[in-house]
């Protein structure tokens, strides 16, 4: 059974065209350890690889979860708040803490023990126009920043702004009630500079952030409101083996 220390969190992640390829069995399994709300938000997606996916990402949250505890990966109960963000509420197992993220052929889920944290992940796809979003969302350096580079530079840095901002009101629990022009990231120098509005009353010296690489084509962010002393990876085959992986920061 696997455990997290006070200063440490999980990354769990797995790569969704190399297990839903034409596998019905694999699915029907995964599907069994589903309660009756994930299936209703299964069933709301208009196309199939977007219910697939859904499907394995919250397979993943459970299968995680159950390497925690001495608990099945069909008995953990969730609750949300009223900006959607889920808990455990399992007796005694509310100390657990995770963020879930899902996009076209990526899932990422980070787990920590007694303290909120976030993780997003997004697909850096080529029809966004990143200036014009930019304008719109961003706080005034970010946009500054963003577009001192070249467009393909710009294309890619969007990315990893809305990562991060991603991850930061995931960790909030508060989503886009949080405005995201009203906290900013700096990406020129490591550690990655946060600061924040003072309406958001938020400690910014506390919170620790990091990019990871997961690959070209994709970003990806995690937040913690503390420092970390440890970053685990591990890939994934929901309900079936899980393996130790490396990972990079950017």
């Amino acid at each position: 059974m696997l455990s997290l220390s006070a200063q440490e969190v999980h990354f769990w992640h797995c790569r969704p065209e190399q297990l839903l390829s034409d596998n019905a069995e694999y699915l029907r399994r995964v599907d069994s350890v589903l309660d009756a709300d994930e299936r209703r938000r299964r069933q709301r997606f208009k196309f199939e690889r977007h219910r697939q996916v859904f499907l394995l990402s919250h397979a993943l949250v459970r299968y995680a979860l159950s390497q925690y505890a001495d608990l099945t990966p069909a008995d953990w109960r969730f609750r949300k708040n009223r900006h959607g963000k889920p808990y455990i509420v399992n007796p005694g197992l509310e100390y657990l803490n995770f963020s879930l993220s899902h996009t076209e052929g990526y899932v990422a889920l980070l787990i920590s023990a007694d303290y909120e944290i976030g993780c997003d992940v997004e697909r850096r796809r080529n029809n966004v126009r990143a200036a014009d979003i930019a304008h719109r969302f961003f706080s005034e350096s970010e946009v500054d920043e963003l577009l001192s580079n070249d467009e393909q530079c710009q294309h890619f840095r969007f990315f990893d702004y809305w990562s991060l901002k991603e991850s930061y009101i995931k960790a909030k629990g508060k989503g886009l009630a949080i405005p995201l022009g009203d906290f900013s990231f700096d990406l020129r120098s490591r550690p990655i500079t946060f600061t924040a509005d003072a309406a958001l009353e938020d400690d910014t010296s506390q919170w620790h952030f990091e990019l990871l690489e997961v690959g070209v084509d994709h970003a990806a962010a995690i937040a913690s409101p503390q420092a970390l002393s440890s970053v685990k990876s591990f890939s994934a085959i929901p309900l079936q083996s899980f393996e130790e992986s490396r990972i990079s920061f950017r």
